[in-house]
């Protein structure tokens, strides 16, 4: 957890000092990079003011619950990958951008945990 404070704060200039960590996503890892990424959960006082760092993050940007939620924004895609394994991607259209990848998981588990309950 400490970990994911410190990078939240060199990422973005996350005060981690605000954060309430409620608990942890599952551990994701990519095709591109091996090493696991432990995503937390938590809640802020406010809105948090982010100052991207541009070595470490494209762009920053806020989401509602609500929006991410919204059937419009969401797909699922099945690829195949080389070595003959099937696997969900899932994708965001949000904001004029896609997100996907390994940040679109985690928003897609962190839905499932927050409106489904699974």
């Amino acid at each position: 957890m400490h970990a994911a404070l410190r990078e939240a704060d060199e990422e973005v200039g996350l005060d981690p000092t605000s954060v309430d960590v409620f608990g942890r996503l599952t551990t994701v890892c990519t095709a591109v990079n091996p090493a696991p990424i432990v995503p937390f959960v938590g809640s802020l006082p406010g809105r948090p003011v982010l100052r991207p760092n541009p070595a470490e993050v494209e762009r920053a940007f806020a989401v509602s619950l609500a929006e991410l939620s919204d059937p419009e924004v969401y797909r699922e895609e099945v690829w195949t990958f080389p070595d003959g394994a099937e696997r969900p991607m899932h994708f965001f259209e949000l904001d004029g951008d896609t997100v996907w990848g390994a940040t679109a998981r985690m928003l897609r588990e962190l839905l499932d945990v927050v409106l489904i309950g699974s």
